[in-house]
């Protein structure tokens, strides 16, 4: 149903990862669109820049990672995990914004974005 109203693969994991995989939730029409809006800004933060080769931003990608990591080492802490994830986007489109370069942190959110948290980011 919700993928026959439009909404991404992406926005329903990102719904579901906004719990704790062990705590009962109710649904609610707004977790979907939620989901959907954060979808979007992961996905726009990590498509290549064009362009790039500016100054290197400087975001710190070993930070996020530990902190993405601690998150799911915390019991799959997916709702942990998905601030590290929006905060390293909203640097990733900072830079982009700036003219620094970025491709290091748009990789490591491709890399937990897809190979961690199975989403497409297309």
């Amino acid at each position: 149903k919700l993928l026959d109203d439009g909404y991404s693969p992406d926005a329903i994991k990102l719904c579901l990862f906004a719990h704790r995989y062990r705590d009962a939730w109710d649904y609610v029409d707004s977790a979907i669109e939620e989901g959907q809006e954060l979808a979007n800004f992961l996905k726009e933060a990590a498509r290549d820049a064009d362009g790039s080769g500016g100054a290197d931003s400087g975001i710190d990608t070993a930070g996020f990672r530990a902190r993405f990591d601690a998150a799911m080492d915390d019991d799959l802490d997916t709702p942990a995990a998905l601030p590290v994830l929006r905060e390293l986007a909203e640097q990733i489109q900072a830079a982009r914004a700036a003219g620094t370069d970025a491709s290091a942190a748009r990789v490591l959110l491709r890399e937990l974005g897809r190979d961690v948290l199975g989403l497409t980011l297309s």
